[in-house]
């Protein structure tokens, strides 16, 4: 269970052994590990990362966290578990998964070290990794990120290679050595400072998204990326009904996740206050972060080159930014500009 988070001065964790940094919540800690554990494989020679997570089909729906290359192409199976394990989830799906593809077999990593239980040879093959016998734990007063970057702390905030990150405090959720688990929207900027920091900039923390703007067009993408988390695409004719016509805007009798959806882009992430008329609302929608940017990149080309576009410009920043423009929140920034009265195919 994750302790309260409590806010450190930096100056303190110059003292302490903090491990890698992952972030506080169960589903970005998964994702940011996956990150963590392509890097390990790569640093210790082990394995080279083919792919990032995609999603299958063999027989039912999948979701793989990546494939690597060592020995053989394996299936990527990465677990941020908190406490120690026994068993694998799903591994002998995985394990069947892999033999139907043509692959070699299935690479665990493990934030923890565990005693996994073995699998029978004739399920296939399983290598099992884990992190802290995979990259060295950074020394007193530093931390790694999901990325491989080592914050260095100081005083004052810390190093990134020859730049600085200045902020005063760290919400730290709790500590599960080697990790230690920060606040989410505190890890993301502090990775995405350390992106320009490695360049040797100078960063205010409060400067960098989710808390601030700078970073050009990272910036922007660093935006939709927070924008797009948890969004889909739900019926048109629901979108129509809720956001069509004059007068007063209603979100009630709506289901959960819908009214959850509208209420983070009618409030732009909670920025703003809920408008009051379906009017002012497809205004909202028009002008929220993700919507604009596919707006922007979709005039002109069809569907699928403007999610080529998007790919081509969230790949310069590969580590640093996470696309989530697939094809599912894609269909979804078209339904909902479609419903607010904005026709991409005639722009």
């Amino acid at each position: 269970m994750l302790q309260k988070t409590t806010s450190t001065p930096v100056g303190e964790l110059s003292g302490r052994k903090l491990g890698f940094l992952l972030p506080a919540s169960p589903a970005l800690r998964g994702l940011a590990f996956e990150k963590l554990a392509r890097f390990a494989l790569a640093s210790a020679g082990i394995a080279r990362p083919l792919t990032g997570a995609f999603g299958v089909n063999l027989g039912r729906p999948g979701q793989w966290d990546g494939l690597v290359s060592g020995n053989g192409t394996f299936i990527l199976d990465a677990k941020a578990y908190l406490g120690k394990v026994t068993t694998i989830p799903k591994l002998e799906r995985r394990l069947e998964e892999a033999a139907v593809a043509g692959l070699a077999g299935v690479m665990v990593v493990l934030l923890r070290h565990s005693v996994i239980k073995p699998v029978a040879p004739a399920k296939g093959m399983v290598s099992v990794h884990f992190l802290p016998a995979l990259v060295p734990e950074p020394e007193m007063g530093q931390a790694m990120l999901p990325t491989g970057d080592v914050l260095r702390f100081e005083k004052w905030g810390a190093t990134c290679g020859t730049g600085r990150i200045d902020f005063d405090q760290l919400p730290i959720a709790g500590r599960y050595p080697p990790a230690t688990l920060i606040e989410d929207g505190h890890l993301a900027a502090l990775v995405r400072a350390a992106m320009m920091a490695r360049a040797g900039n100078t960063v205010r923390l409060a400067d960098v998204p989710p808390f601030g703007s700078i970073g050009g067009e990272a910036a922007t993408l660093w935006t939709c990326e927070d924008c797009l988390r948890g969004l889909y695409a739900p019926p048109l004719a629901v979108l129509q009904r809720v956001l069509g016509g004059q007068g007063c805007l209603s979100l009630d009798d709506l289901p959960d996740r819908l009214r959850r959806n509208l209420g983070k882009i009618l409030t732009n992430c909670g920025r703003l206050p809920l408008p009051q008329t379906r009017e002012e609302a497809r205004a909202r929608v028009s002008a929220y972060p993700p919507f604009r940017y596919w707006a922007h990149l979709r005039r002109g080309v069809d569907f699928a080159q403007a999610v080529s576009r998007i790919s081509d410009a969230y790949a310069a920043y590969r580590g640093y930014a996470d696309n989530l423009f697939n094809a599912n929140k894609s269909r979804a920034c078209e339904r909902y500009l479609f419903a607010a009265g904005v026709h991409i195919s005639e722009q």
